[in-house]
């Protein structure tokens, strides 16, 4: 199938997954036909001009035709959960963070180096 004949088809909905755009659809788009026989749109880059108006047009018709809305919502859940896991997990990293400086404010460094120097002291330690 050649580029310009693959262009005049438009997927509409799971019922009717492609459509002509000379073709009336259903009752939903005979308000979308209607405007593209107004425009005297036949051919697909007379289509592309005014795309974006067409577009427009189409949007509120093709609310009920929504075929992607289950997969959208699905990965916007996805999206959520991720986003929960990741901050999860920087509250506990965080959490480490905090029980590791508090330990090292209950025992500083000096401390631990007076314990070295004790156990060097009796043999006990040897770098």
């Amino acid at each position: 199938m050649e580029a310009t004949q693959r262009h005049q088809y438009i997927r509409k909905s799971r019922q009717l997954k492609f459509a002509k755009l000379g073709a009336p659809i259903s009752t939903l788009n005979r308000d979308l036909q209607a405007l593209i026989e107004q425009h005297g749109l036949s051919t697909w880059d007379e289509y592309k001009a005014r795309q974006g108006a067409l577009e427009a047009a189409r949007e509120p018709l093709q609310r009920p035709f929504l075929r992607c809305a289950a997969a959208r919502f699905m990965g916007e859940q996805r999206r959520a959960r991720r986003q929960r896991e990741r901050d999860r997990r920087l509250a506990s990293l965080k959490q480490q963070l905090r029980a590791a400086r508090q330990a090292h404010a209950q025992h500083p460094p000096t401390a631990r180096l007076n314990v070295l120097f004790f156990l060097s002291l009796r043999g006990l330690y040897s770098d």
